[in-house]
């Protein structure tokens, strides 16, 4: 429990903290007065000022924030407000602005790609092993809720033997649409578990998914080779994450989304397992979290560099009716993506939970019925 509070603490307070201390090198860097810089949310715990700013730390150590000067106060009609000095945020040019907005965000990929190229760097490059052997399990997949572990061998799919990696995977990819028996070997012994694969989307394919990966053995990698590795996967997820969504919105699916109680499950069980797989899934929240603050959503820093370039290309400022609508909207959109998000949870766990239930008393009934005595034979009537 102290290990998952830990983790939770380091992962959102590292990855917050340097979002918001990304905006604030910027504001120093364009000349913007400071007025609060903090580590953490709620009470003050402890500060000190320096210059304009004042520097604290608080009791909620779940991110942190960044006052400009005259970012938050309002004009007279509502609308943007009206610099009172040339170090204020709205005295700057709109250019100004976008490179502390888009700072945030940049921070965030700088955070993911040292994260990457460290894992790299300490473990390797991951190479999928092509033996039959379970690595990794999703959680609240099929595998999962019939109780497969990593370091489970599939020797058989529904009868078939399988000897390596690429067989197993074309036998479950092939079915969804019913139940299969896996017969695996776990310290020596043999066991069999029934599961159904998931139909599942998989780039413009449809297949049968279970939730396993195969073992990964790492190969050391040199120092530059590892840079860029570790920069190029900022890339790919970014790229998976756009093409993911796009096909979605055109398919009219539901995004799978994990909200922060999602987000909670995978940060626990990353940090119960290694230090690669813990500072690799920081990574991915990091770049997850630039990701979607470049989203052109009012309120978030891509919605306001959107007012900020509109700016520069007009010549001149929304009005207060735009920004009141745009900010509303935005905030619309916000709250739910996080009700979906939180939704789609529980609906996770509540389901998985079911299913697991199911699955532990389908397996009583089977082990009751091996143990059970044959029925006594009726007396012939002859």
């Amino acid at each position: 429990m102290l290990i998952s509070i830990i983790a939770v603490i380091i992962t959102f307070g590292l990855i917050v903290s340097l979002h918001e201390f990304g905006h604030f090198l910027a504001c120093k860097g364009v000349g913007i007065k400071v007025n609060k810089f903090s580590l953490g949310f709620g009470p003050k715990i402890c500060g000190f000022k320096k210059g304009d700013t004042e520097y604290s730390l608080r009791w909620i150590p779940l991110g942190g924030f960044v006052e400009p000067a005259g970012e938050m106060e309002e004009s007279k009609d509502g609308g943007t407000p009206l610099p009172s000095g040339p170090d204020d945020y709205f005295s700057k040019p709109w250019y100004s602005r976008l490179t502390v907005v888009l700072a945030g965000p940049l921070v965030n990929y700088i955070l993911a790609a040292v994260l990457f190229t460290s894992v790299i760097l300490a473990v390797g490059q991951p190479v999928p092993s092509e033996q039959n052997i379970i690595g990794d399990i999703s959680a609240d997949m099929p595998a999962d809720i019939a109780g497969l572990k990593p370091g489970d061998k599939i020797i058989k799919v529904d009868g078939k033997d399988i000897s390596d990696w690429a067989g197993l995977s074309t036998a479950i990819h092939a079915i969804h649409d019913r139940e299969i028996k896996l017969v695996y070997e776990r310290n020596g012994e043999a066991g069999e578990v029934a599961v159904s694969p998931k139909l599942t989307a998989v780039g413009d394919e449809k297949m049968g998914l279970i939730g396993i990966g195969p073992e990964v053995v790492y190969k050391p990698m040199p120092f530059f080779k590892s840079v860029a590795m570790g920069t190029y996967q900022c890339w790919y997820w970014t790229e998976l994450t756009v093409t993911t969504l796009w096909k979605n919105l055109v398919k009219m699916e539901k995004p799978d989304l994990a909200g922060p109680v999602g987000i909670i499950q995978v940060v626990n069980k990353a940090a119960h397992q290694s230090f690669s797989d813990f500072f690799f899934l920081m990574a991915l929240i990091s770049v997850a979290v630039g990701f979607f603050n470049l989203l052109p959503i009012p309120l978030v820093d891509g919605g306001q560099a959107v007012v900020f370039i509109c700016e520069g290309i007009f010549r001149r400022r929304p009005s207060a009716k735009v920004m009141e609508y745009a900010n509303t909207t935005g905030f619309i959109i916000l709250i739910g993506i996080f009700v979906f998000a939180t939704y789609s949870d529980i609906a996770r766990i509540a389901s998985a939970r079911g299913a697991r239930k199911a699955a532990a008393e389908q397996q009583q009934t089977t082990e009751q019925k091996a143990v059970a005595p044959a029925a006594p034979t009726q007396p012939s009537a002859e």
